[in-house]
């Protein structure tokens, strides 16, 4: 920027939304708001939605980074309508992604659950694998505040396989520290706080500045120092920073094979079906003998999105395979 002073606004505009990013993902989020300042007047002299849009989703980010979750949501809600208006699929799944973490950070994370099945959905369809992953960790935390450990831990670990199939270590990371949630949820502080200590170290040594999911890792680690005495936390902290990040990531990984094991009631549906609309079509569909590509084309979303809701019908109906399924949708009048 101070290279090129004269450059195009479009230019400047860019390079200020990497301000903004780079910024927050350093830890300066008073450098994040002030490029997303600047980034808002440039927008509002291009004057198209994609550029309107594209602003305020960055304005909110920013705002989320410097902690104001009341004002980063009013922006986010602005650009949602531009950012459709302009046709820009990938711009529109961060922009849900954003909202969707402010609902859940702000304690609404049943609000959060329709935004993120939505850019569930259109990240499968544009075969956005970034979006994906960070998708599959955002409905983690949802479903884990919301009382379901179980499933939580499945999508985490799906968050997990998606980030290292296109190599983002930060999701991974993130992703592994949200297990540590799970662990405290299960029970097994000295558990999560091994991985927590790993994550840190990994991130440390990576030079990662700010990993996926970070807001929640703060609140993950609150709930770790409350749950362990100091000298039992330093232990296990001290012992996870030892830990070989591999290692780390196969111990997250047979904690939420663990977490399989655990018998869960079906939790956060008023309803009391405990499912979403989404899911009670997919099981309608699935009742019927339809196979995934199938109902993915009778739904318009994709085999993946589909492959995700059979999972998570799995978890809430505690069964294992679609027969069981059906017949738990015959006998309770879901389907």
């Amino acid at each position: 920027l101070r290279a090129a002073p004269d450059a195009p606004v479009g230019v400047r505009a860019a390079a200020h939304q990497l301000g903004v990013y780079m910024a927050g993902f350093l830890g300066d989020p008073h450098a994040a708001v002030a490029h997303a300042d600047e980034l808002l007047v440039l927008a509002q002299r291009l004057g198209d939605p994609f550029s309107l849009g594209r602003a305020q989703l960055v304005v909110g980010a920013a705002r989320a980074f410097a902690g104001d979750l009341t004002r980063a949501a009013a922006s986010l809600a602005e650009s949602l309508p531009l950012l459709r208006e302009a046709g820009a699929p990938v711009w529109i799944v961060e922009a849900l992604l954003e909202l969707g973490d402010t609902r859940i950070l702000t304690g609404d994370a049943a609000g959060a659950m329709p935004l993120l099945d939505e850019a569930l959905e259109l990240s499968d369809r544009i075969d956005y694998s970034w979006g994906i992953a960070m998708t599959l960790g955002y409905r983690a935390h949802a479903a884990r505040l919301l009382g379901d450990p179980t499933l939580a831990a499945r999508l985490f670990v799906e968050s997990i396989a998606a980030a290292e199939e296109i190599g983002v270590a930060r999701i991974v990371m993130g992703a592994v520290a949200g297990l540590a949630g799970v662990a405290l949820a299960l029970g097994r502080p000295e558990r999560a706080v091994r991985l927590l200590g790993a994550v840190e170290a990994a991130r440390e040594a990576s030079g990662v500045g700010r990993i996926a999911y970070a807001a929640y890792v703060e609140r993950i680690m609150g709930e770790a120092g409350a749950a362990l005495p100091e000298p039992a936390f330093a232990v296990a902290w001290d012992e996870g920073r030892a830990l070989r990040f591999a290692n780390a990531v196969a111990d997250a990984l047979a904690l939420a094979s663990s977490a399989e094991e655990q018998p869960q009631s079906v939790r956060g549906d008023t309803g009391g079906s405990g499912l979403t609309p989404r899911e009670l079509d997919v099981l309608r569909l699935l009742v019927e003998g339809r196979s995934d590509r199938e109902i993915g084309e009778a739904l318009f979303i994709g085999t993946r999105t589909v492959q995700t809701h059979v999972a998570n019908l799995f978890a809430k109906l505690e069964v294992n395979a679609r027969a069981e399924a059906a017949a738990v949708a015959v006998r309770r009048g879901l389907a």
